[in-house]
């Protein structure tokens, strides 16, 4: 089953290239929260989007952004470090606890595939700040530059994948870029790009 999903990574990744900015796969599997994608011509390409099978278990629990190896990972909004480790399946990590969004829910978000990072647990990060560099690490990256981004809210340890495209600053589909002046809606937890644009 591995050699298969391998497989199926690298085909889809032979197809991507680096420089396909402001580009967005479509969903490939029609879920309740299939959403049309808007992405800005300066930021980096999406290659796999969050998947949701059938019932509400999602098959891909996050997005998986293409860029060069070593492109500045950065904090989407701030909060606090949790964990930074290496495990051999989606190698490099760094996660983060932004704290309850406005419904009190725990929000976490998940980087994976680095090719190193300059934070560690404990660390507090805000919004813009480099994190970690994008790269390949852990055999799930199928070899190929990427940053595989999730974001999980819930209570206690319950703390579910959630479509990152909910989450955006300038609103559902709308992936936003980090610049110092982003505007946040007052009283909302809301994310910048977790890559830097050009």
């Amino acid at each position: 089953m591995k050699q298969l999903v391998t497989l199926i990574g690298i085909l889809v990744l032979s197809s991507c290239s680096p420089e396909q900015y402001g580009r967005s796969a479509g969903y490939r599997i029609v879920g309740p929260e299939r959403i049309r994608v808007h992405i800005p011509a300066n930021a980096p390409g999406i290659f796999a989007q969050f998947g949701v099978a059938e019932g509400d278990t999602p098959d891909h629990n996050g997005l998986d952004v293409l860029a060069h190896m070593g492109t500045p990972v950065i904090a989407p909004a701030a909060g606090r470090v949790t964990r930074v480790f290496y495990d051999p399946t989606f190698g490099h990590q760094i996660h983060v606890d932004h704290g309850p969004d406005e419904h009190g829910r725990r929000v976490v978000t998940r980087y994976a595939h680095l090719s190193g990072t300059v934070v560690k647990a404990g660390d507090a990060v805000s919004r813009g700040q480099h994190m970690a560099g994008l790269g390949r690490s852990g055999v799930a990256s199928a070899g190929f530059p990427h940053l595989h981004f999730e974001v999980r809210r819930g209570n206690g340890s319950d703390h579910r994948p959630v479509d990152p495209h909910l989450m955006w600053a300038n609103g559902v589909g709308h992936v936003t870029c980090y610049t110092p002046k982003v505007r946040i809606p007052k009283g909302k937890l809301r994310f910048t790009y977790p890559v830097v644009c050009r």
